[in-house]
């Protein structure tokens, strides 16, 4: 097969996303474009871009359009269009490039004709991609605000609390129906509940204000936070000390939104307790 000439820049993208998740890899990614495309002249593969195409501001792909604007370059190649664009402005540079600067687009997974036709078909799948993003956030924010509604805090709970598995009557644990995740729910924390609860009551008594309490945490105690992944396990810092005097989650509600929901954990305090100890903190 002949090779192409035109000079092509690969691109990669490997968004955080949750439905990308079970997307091809970076490296998979690679993979398939040398497969695919073995004749072609890729004169840079760019660095694996980590940001979301839902935005515009990706500085790699800003890079790549520089390129190609620069006459540095004149086609690019990629697995699927919604790793180039997924969202309004970076989709409307790419098709109005290829009527000047951009000479071809090659994708793995999609065939691209550089035509009137074949233009309105990429801008198809690629407000496709918008719409489905779209459509992923609002489902997501639909999701944690349920959450909140039902008594159990979006993400992670706050220090003295963990999330522990669901487990029904054969003591397994409950699988969401949706996804097949664990069910969730708060429990509280055995190395870390009563001394969370001793900071609150050493606040409420009015012997002793924040910095003092963290001081107390961090030298006498020598309490550790609860670790999550690579987050975690270090000493009490006074920011986080704040963090807990504020947080109505310890009287039993979650905060979400704005919006004060009856939470189903168990509460440290009254809620009397903590608008007590707002006010000894001067909020």
């Amino acid at each position: 097969m002949q090779k192409d000439r035109l000079r092509y820049i690969a691109y990669v993208r490997k968004s955080e996303e949750r439905k990308e998740r079970q997307e091809l890899s970076q490296a998979a990614q690679t993979k398939e474009i040398k497969r695919a495309f073995p004749n072609i002249n890729i004169i840079k593969w760019m660095e694996p871009e980590s940001m979301s195409a839902f935005k515009p501001g990706r500085p790699i792909f800003n890079e790549m359009i520089e390129m190609i604007r620069d006459g540095k370059a004149d086609g690019i190649v990629s697995w699927h269009p919604n790793r180039l664009a997924r969202n309004e402005l970076d989709s409307a540079t790419l098709t109005y490039m290829l009527r000047n600067e951009l000479k071809s687009l090659k994708f793995c997974s999609f065939n691209f004709d550089n035509s009137a036709e074949g233009i309105m078909m990429l801008q198809m799948v690629m407000n496709q991609s918008q719409y489905e993003s779209s459509k992923q956030g609002r489902d997501v924010k639909r999701g944690m605000e349920q959450k909140a509604e039902g008594g159990e805090r979006p993400g992670q709970v706050p220090q003295g609390y963990m999330k522990v598995p669901v487990f029904d009557s054969d003591g397994k644990p409950m699988l969401r129906s949706k996804d097949n995740k664990v069910i969730m729910h708060t429990d509280n924390d055995p190395l870390r509940y009563d001394r969370v609860k001793q900071m609150w009551s050493m606040l409420l008594s009015g012997n002793y204000n924040a910095s003092q309490i963290c001081k107390i945490a961090t030298n006498d105690w020598k309490y550790i936070t609860r670790t999550n992944g690579q987050i975690g396990g270090n000493p009490m810092h006074p920011s986080m000390i704040y963090k807990i005097f504020n947080n109505p989650f310890y009287a039993g509600y979650i905060s979400h939104n704005g919006v004060l929901f009856k939470g189903n954990h168990k509460a440290m305090i009254s809620l009397d307790d903590f608008d007590y100890a707002q006010t000894l903190l001067g909020d």
